[in-house]
């Protein structure tokens, strides 16, 4: 592993602490991974946000009902698919 993928790594666990940090921390965060190629949280966020309303059926081009943070309907609609992504994560982690 050269010295690049192992700051990558180093990174990627970090974001396993990423809601117990600081906001200052957070915003480190971002900015490291952002320099070494690694995709941000809000990055993640939006990319898994897409992969399970896709798999829940949702049409391709009604995504941005659910992408679209403006209004507050969305906002508690997308806070409900996040929390059930992370908890699908967590559950695919915790068996390997």
């Amino acid at each position: 592993m050269t010295k690049s993928e192992k700051i990558q790594q180093l990174v990627t666990d970090l974001y396993w602490e990423f809601d117990r940090m600081s906001s200052s921390g957070q915003e480190t965060l971002e900015e490291l991974a952002t320099l070494v190629g690694v995709p941000t949280e809000a990055e993640m966020d939006e990319k898994n946000l897409k992969k399970t309303l896709l798999s829940m059926g949702v049409p391709k081009e009604s995504l941005h009902l659910y992408m679209d943070e403006s209004s507050v309907a969305s906002k508690n609609r997308n806070k409900a698919v996040k929390l059930e992504i992370r908890r699908d994560s967590w559950v695919k982690f915790l068996k390997l």
